[in-house]
């Protein structure tokens, strides 16, 4: 069974090993074009530049591993100047860069443009036409620690099929059967399953028998499920058996970090959540800021 250790939005709640091998995740969801700071009067937070900067921040660390994930509805939805904002959004998958995105809902009308993206996932959504994006994404990369590890971590992404509208192209099967039906699949490459979940989860608690559960419960090799968010609002991370649920902040203004510890043997020990602020205290990283300042400029 995991060993279960929480850091939420910031705060320590146990002390982690120094010399454990790790690997973080950063990841965000439903960012919905928002590539500068929001307007807010209280501190503006988030920004594609601040959010770059702290994954290379932390891939400059001795020890630092990392994978930039998004689980959904990153793109602008269609309206004023959107065309404009997504063209720097489609840019940023490769600057930051993002090495896998869930399809989301509000990701459809972006189709056409991003299907070639090599990083895009859906276990459960595919065209009328039969076209989809990969069902999973399988992932190794190297863990700190003293013998040089790698680890494979299986990715899989599923939508609310609520959230398709009935005049889309799209075709969405249950997100749950998706996941059961090739997660064994996944597993003969991956050594554990990331669910990325374009699953409204409404209050703090995730009920027995909601979608959010049964997904968490598949498997005891799932060990993250991470929900996107269209509220300005910190929910506190659930554990179900093994895996942690955990919502994004919508608009990326904070960046959700998930750093995993491995025992001697390559297995998961730990799994550890903390919320990163993209306030005015954090970096930038200059060709992102220069972008967005100068797309931020030409827009009303």
């Amino acid at each position: 069974m995991l060993f279960f250790l929480v850091l939420l939005l910031s705060t320590p709640l146990s002390a982690v090993a120094t010399d454990a091998a790790e690997l973080t995740l950063f990841f965000t969801g439903d960012v919905q074009g928002s590539f500068e700071p929001c307007g807010c009067t209280a501190g503006p937070a988030g920004g594609l530049s601040r959010r770059a900067a702290v994954k290379k921040d932390y891939d400059r660390q001795e020890k630092g591993f990392s994978i930039h994930i998004d689980a959904g509805n990153y793109f602008a939805l269609p309206g004023p100047d959107s065309q404009a904002i997504n063209d720097l959004m489609l840019q940023s998958l490769d600057l930051l860069p993002i090495s896998v995105m869930n399809l989301g809902s509000d990701d459809l009308y972006q189709w056409e443009r991003i299907k070639t993206f090599p990083g895009l996932i859906s276990t459960n959504l595919r065209t009328r036409d039969g076209e989809a994006p990969a069902r999973y994404l399988v992932i190794e990369t190297p863990i700190a620690g003293p013998n040089g590890s790698t680890v494979k971590v299986g990715f899989l992404g599923v939508t609310d099929p609520g959230r398709i509208k009935p005049n889309s192209n799209f075709i969405a099967e249950d997100p749950v059967r998706a996941v059961a039906a090739v997660k064994d699949e996944v597993l003969k490459e991956a050594d554990f399953l990331v669910i990325l979940a374009d699953i409204r989860r409404d209050s703090e608690e995730i009920p027995d028998g909601s979608v959010l559960y049964d997904l968490a419960s598949l498997s005891p090799e799932i060990y993250a499920v991470l929900v996107t968010e269209k509220r300005f609002i910190l929910y506190p991370p659930v554990q179900i058996q093994n895996a942690v649920v955990l919502s994004s902040v919508e608009r990326g203004r904070h960046l959700g970090k998930l750093t995993f510890g491995f025992d001697a043997a390559g297995n998961v020990e730990t799994v550890h959540p903390e919320f990163i602020e993209l306030n005015a205290r954090v970096g930038e990283v200059p060709s992102l800021l220069k972008a967005q300042n100068s797309l931020g400029g030409r827009l009303d």
